[in-house]
């Protein structure tokens, strides 16, 4: 496949800091993958303290890792300097020690959370870092599902060192050319204007199509409706609508609502059924749909936990106190709690 007018997964800037982070632990002497992480997130290392470090590396003739395992040695850097790459080191041998007996999936949960990656993304009001965090809360339910496959077909759990060689493949697929014969993805933003003989529209949900953030008004829906008509206007001969029953959010599952944008489109599609009853599943849409602004909690909003302080709201299953909440905390603690736990309100 290749993608069109954006960047792909696994080039965007926080997934490939994160695999940075594994590759280290797989290959401390992965001298580029060191640099990329050894001041991200900022953790007070400069410029200056690295150049430090490489060139005590190249004067002794070692990799960069062990230049950092040795910073004892590099007279040039002050007190600061030292502290600051002597826990950067520390948590590197922490996880190293842990890649070898801890399932990649937790290992890698493990990671998210004590960087503060989607936490700290989260803070932003920019939407690229907003998006930068759902990225990486797919990238951990991306590392669950292989783990799931993995320990199907060979019976054991998946280690860092069974990961990363698929990882490394799934990359290199991102790099395919486009001049090749592949199947093209885009956004439909970016469809727009183009033709294909076949498409597929995949994600037809509530809360993706219409998006999530896009559901609180009748202008904001009836905006996402015509990028849905954008979407089924780009096929000359053959139309595919599609959605999923259950969608894993991190490291969860939750099952979905199908788009309102399909009702009343049973008399124009060849197997409406599967609209109303997704074959081999129970699951039915509800009569009536459960908006945003129905909930008690909502997507975004800022609470309060006694334990973890303040966090923001990622996903909501339920409308009232009791709903099952998906929360990102300040301290990097990515939790699925029960509203009643949860205050709106600073707890003093």
């Amino acid at each position: 496949y290749s993608i069109v007018g954006s960047l792909n997964f696994y080039q965007r800037k926080e997934i490939k800091d994160l695999l940075a982070y594994l590759n280290c632990l797989g290959n401390p002497a992965d001298n580029e993958s060191l640099l990329r992480i050894i001041n991200e997130p900022p953790r007070g290392i400069g410029q200056t303290t690295v150049n430090r470090l490489l060139g005590f590396a190249a004067k002794t003739r070692i990799s960069l890792f062990s230049a950092v395992q040795n910073q004892v040695a590099i007279k040039e850097m002050n007190s600061g300097a030292h502290k600051r790459v002597a826990e950067f080191c520390g948590i590197i041998e922490e996880w190293r020690a842990m890649s070898t007996r801890l399932p990649v999936a937790d290992l890698v949960k493990e990671i998210v959370e004590e960087l503060g990656l989607v936490s700290l993304y989260r803070k932003s009001s920019d939407p690229k870092d907003i998006a930068r965090a759902e990225n990486l809360i797919e990238f951990v339910a991306s590392v669950n599902e292989f783990a799931e496959r993995f320990a199907i077909d060979n019976e054991r759990a998946a280690l860092l060192e069974d990961f990363l060689p698929y990882v490394a493949l799934q990359t290199d697929l991102d790099k395919v050319s486009e001049e090749l014969d592949s199947v093209r993805l885009m956004t439909l933003h970016n469809a727009k204007g183009l033709e294909f003989v076949v498409v597929y529209l995949a994600g037809l949900e509530d809360e993706l199509l219409p998006h999530r953030m896009s559901m609180d008004t009748i202008e904001e829906i009836e905006e996402e409706r015509r990028l849905f008509y954008v979407g089924i206007t780009r096929a000359k001969r053959e139309l595919i609508l599609s959605l999923a029953e259950a969608r894993r959010l991190y490291d969860t599952y939750s099952f979905t609502q199908p788009s309102m944008f399909l009702d009343n489109l049973e008399d124009v599609l060849d197997s409406p059924g599967h609209i109303a009853a997704p074959a081999q599943s129970s699951y039915r849409k509800p009569k009536n749909k459960i908006r945003e602004s129905q909930k008690h909690f909502k997507i975004g909003q800022r609470v309060w936990h006694k334990e973890y302080k303040q966090g923001v709201v990622l996903s909501v299953d339920g409308m009232g106190r009791d709903a099952v909440v998906t929360v990102s905390f300040k301290n990097g603690k990515l939790i699925k709690i029960v509203g009643s736990f949860l205050q709106t309100e600073s707890v003093t």
